[in-house]
């Protein structure tokens, strides 16, 4: 029996959406795999609440995060999340739609002012 990419490189040509195209067989082993660059990132909040740390990684005020949560494009830990006032934690996942990923990866201290620092990496 003939090997099954044999076969596939033969029989697609002939299909009218490859027909131009130039058809060649890879092994898995030669793809590689898409690399993962992650950016460290530094905010200050004035507390852990999703609206204002969204005001921060999404770089708008705290009426426009509050517009995009609305909008079901925040999701933290996978679920979509629209209460503005819910606390996050270490390790918490937030993607933005449009905006990207992040996880909360530390909190460094407190500014003299009581507001928190946050280290966060964002996805690029």
């Amino acid at each position: 029996m003939e090997d099954f990419s044999e076969i596939l490189k033969n029989e697609l040509p002939s299909l009218t959406r490859f027909e131009n195209s130039k058809i060649s067989i890879q092994e898995i082993t030669d793809i590689r795999k898409k690399e993962i660059k992650i950016e460290e990132i530094s905010i200050i909040v004035p507390s852990l609440r999703l609206d204002n740390i969204i005001s921060d990684l999404a770089k708008t005020s705290r009426s426009k995060a509050a517009q995009i949560i609305n909008q079901e494009r925040v999701f933290v830990n996978g679920q979509n999340e629209t209460k503005l006032s819910k606390q996050l934690k270490l390790n918490d996942v937030i993607t933005i739609r449009g905006k990207g990923r992040f996880i909360i990866k530390e909190f460094t201290g407190t500014t003299r002012s009581g507001r928190t620092v946050i280290k966060i990496e964002k996805y690029v």
